[in-house]
């Protein structure tokens, strides 16, 4: 078997440089169309977020209904893993603010009912509450052939399976 010659290597040089720079370009245009289109994303994060298991801190039992996201905000650095053809993987972290109707029995008032077989509570916190939480995900966007507009997210999918609620409701 005969050594590379130097012939043989630059080619192959010259094909991988090119390749980094239409990479590096795309993943450029990617974080451009991010900034433009971010309504998009935020659309998406909100529906997938309120498909969330949610609990209360205080009763893992607890109801937690009507998820409404008020506000989205994304790092400011995406992550492009992903590109192939007209779509892109990108990863991504952001605090959401949202709001969420809660219903759990009060600790503090926890007895023993009389057959002692079961507990209950005196006392039930219930109402809307404020909170946020921080999520991260990954989203596959899908571009259109030149890469200059976000045509649709097809999936976006968050790391965190369940929201732990931590704000109390007003009494």
């Amino acid at each position: 078997m005969r050594a590379p010659h130097e012939s043989d290597v630059l080619p192959l040089t010259g094909r991988l440089n090119r390749g980094l720079l239409f990479w590096r370009s795309q993943v450029e245009a990617v974080k451009g169309l991010l900034k433009v289109h971010r309504e998009l994303l935020y659309l998406a994060l909100s529906e997938e977020f309120a498909t969330l298991m949610f609990s209360h801190a205080k009763d893992p039992n607890s109801d937690v209904e009507k998820v409404k996201v008020d506000v989205v905000c994304f790092d400011k650095d995406f992550s492009v893993v992903g590109l192939a053809g007209s779509e892109c993987t990108v990863a991504f972290r952001a605090k959401v603010n949202y709001s969420a109707y809660v219903c759990y029995d009060d600790p503090n008032t926890i007895f023993m009912d009389p057959s002692g077989k079961t507990h209950r509570t005196s006392y039930q916190f219930e109402g809307m509450v404020y909170d946020s939480a921080k999520v991260s995900g990954t989203a596959k966007l899908v571009l259109n052939s030149k890469w200059d507009k976000l045509e649709r997210i097809s999936l976006l999918s968050l790391d965190t399976p369940e929201i732990v609620v931590t704000a109390t409701p007003e009494i």
